[in-house]
């Protein structure tokens, strides 16, 4: 492909990846007064891990009164055969509530019984503590938060295919990109933050009964 222009483009946070992640990390680093640029190799929003899932989230506070954000770790940590960053787990099980409540105020409509968010119980979970999208879409979440962040300021690049990350001192500074129609793009950021998706792909598909073996 014939490279037509170069740009250059410098900020505070840079974030890659258009999904749910990414515009729930642009959207906080936005509300930090920081100079944040959100890159996405698609239209923001569309063909992202949120869109195609089912707006499914597990949260406590929502459902039974004797579930908690202590149960709601145990139970993700025996799911994951406890190879999870449990600290990282914690704060994921601490902060689902308050985030639920968060993607309300963005315009987010969860499935309703009685006029209360309705929970249901999935495999893995002791508990029902999973809300979900009214319509059973990722639409659900990611068009809400989508606007969101244009209301907040965020500016978007889309289309950008980013092609490597570059690193200096031990920390990554940017990456480049480049974009179908040939223009070719040098992103240098103080923080860099992947919301890509597709991280299970590090590891080989095994089959449930090699995995319980």
């Amino acid at each position: 492909m014939p490279v037509w222009r170069e740009e250059k483009l410098d900020c505070d946070v840079l974030v890659i990846g258009g999904g749910g992640a990414g515009l729930r990390a642009a959207i906080t680093a936005k509300a930090c007064d920081t100079d944040v640029l959100l890159v996405s190799k698609v239209k923001v929003g569309s063909t992202s891990n949120t869109y195609i899932s089912k707006a499914v989230i597990a949260s406590t506070g929502w459902g039974p009164p004797d579930d908690n954000a202590r149960t709601h770790m145990a139970d993700t940590v025996k799911g994951g055969r406890f190879l999870n960053d449990q600290s990282l787990v914690a704060r994921v099980t601490e902060r689902s509530h308050a985030e639920v409540q968060f993607l309300k105020e963005c315009g987010v409509h969860f499935g309703m019984q009685a006029k209360k968010l309705r929970v249901i119980q999935t495999p893995g979970h002791r508990y029902a503590r999973h809300v979900y999208g009214e319509n059973w879409r990722g639409s659900d979440l990611v068009i809400p938060l989508k606007h969101r962040a244009k209301q907040a300021g965020v500016p978007f690049a889309k289309q950008v295919y980013v092609t490597r990350l570059f690193a200096d001192d031990n920390r990554v500074r940017g990456a480049t990109g480049i974009t179908s129609d040939g223009r070719f793009y040098t992103l240098h950021a103080k923080v860099v933050v992947l919301a890509t998706g597709g991280y299970a792909q590090n590891w080989p598909a095994i089959s449930p009964v090699q995995y319980y073996r």
